[in-house]
């Protein structure tokens, strides 16, 4: 490996040297590229799917889904009354949490026992 510069006449020693340089300098190059793709790609999804969920939470209903414009078309107070009010997802999750704390199952009346063993799945 090392009488690779002995086999070439001593004219095209130089361009031997270039060659290889460009070489190396072109794979490197051209495999940089290639993860730096992968990984530009990789945010530009990740981007997306925030963008996708950060949409949904500021133009749809948390519990039950219903559009922005629905509610702001056809309901008393719109879109902003019925998440702070009818359907606050705070007042569900201290729902959840006063269940859960319940110390006995027994304690538990028919709609929380229902709702609990939902929150199990």
């Amino acid at each position: 490996c090392g009488d690779v510069f002995n086999e070439w006449p001593q004219s095209k020693i130089f361009i031997r040297m270039v060659y290889t340089f460009f070489f190396f300098v072109m794979v490197v190059a051209v495999a940089l590229e290639i993860v730096f793709g992968v990984i530009v790609d990789s945010f530009k999804k990740l981007r997306e799917e925030r963008e996708e969920t950060l949409k949904d939470i500021k133009y749809k209903c948390f519990i039950c889904g219903i559009n922005r414009n629905q509610f702001d078309s056809t309901a008393p107070g719109g879109f902003d009354f019925h998440t702070h009010n009818e359907h606050n997802m705070w007042v569900y999750m201290y729902y959840l949490i006063h269940i859960r704390e319940k110390g006995d199952k027994t304690d538990l009346n028919g709609v929380e026992h229902y709702v609990h063993s939902k929150s199990l799945e």
